[in-house]
């Protein structure tokens, strides 16, 4: 109950936010920030000028995370692609980040693809 109140007590602090912002839950967990529209609750308060991913994982719990293989290999997928595109500054990765990942219960996200000045999308796609 102390972490829910010290949460709560906090909510104001990711209106602040301005690091690029992955979350991934499971669905089925039911702690802090798992499952229940927890996640959500906590993705809205991030500002929208923040690039930022949310992705529920409809089969996942508590204790399902560890490896980059957990949600058929989802995990792996989205955390490599997130690093290389916002750490290393690859834009070769953020097609995958563009792409709703399997067995999604939640899947949202304000990242768009980047633009060459034409209105066409560097990787093909047109506005």
């Amino acid at each position: 109950m102390t972490m829910i109140r010290a949460f709560r007590r906090s909510a104001a602090a990711p209106r602040l936010l301005a690091v690029p912002t992955l979350m991934l839950n499971g669905a089925t967990d039911v702690t802090v920030l798992g499952g229940l529209g927890q996640s959500e609750a906590a993705y809205d308060t991030i500002p929208d000028s923040t690039p930022k991913l949310l992705y529920v994982l409809s089969t996942l719990g508590h204790f399902d995370w560890g490896t980059p293989t957990a949600g058929f290999n989802a995990v792996g997928r989205y955390v490599l692609a997130w690093e290389k595109t916002f750490l290393e500054g690859d834009e070769r990765y953020r097609p995958f980040l563009l792409q709703e990942g399997p067995l999604a219960s939640t899947w949202e996200s304000n990242l768009d693809e980047p633009q060459d000045g034409t209105g066409r999308g560097i990787f093909g796609s047109t506005r």
